[in-house]
């Protein structure tokens, strides 16, 4: 379950490589961010990729992170997850959304 305090304790740089694109699978990683009180974004990049920054609790992040790794028939399929830790500063945001 979702930490209820809003002071982000990690943050999370995911790049995200697979059938990623043109799949739901933005709307997916921001529908699981809800469920864990993850904020942050997900958007596409140009390489097909797609990049997620997470900012939440460690156990609240690696949750999400299992469930983000998601294969479905004619859906998205993740070959892998690229994580780096990100440091946190002042700047972190107040919910989760997609980047278009």
């Amino acid at each position: 379950m979702a930490n209820n305090d809003s002071r982000p304790k990690s943050c999370f740089l995911l790049r995200v490589h697979g059938v990623v694109q043109g799949v739901g699978y933005r709307a997916l990683v921001a529908s699981i961010a809800k469920k864990h009180g993850i904020l942050g974004y997900v958007k596409n990049l140009e390489d097909g990729s797609v990049e997620v920054k997470a900012f939440g609790t460690a156990a609240d992040l690696e949750l999400f992170m299992e469930e983000i790794n998601v294969s479905y028939d004619g859906g998205p399929s993740v070959f892998s997850i690229e994580k780096t830790l990100a440091p946190i500063d002042n700047s972190s945001p107040s919910k989760f959304e997609t980047v278009w």
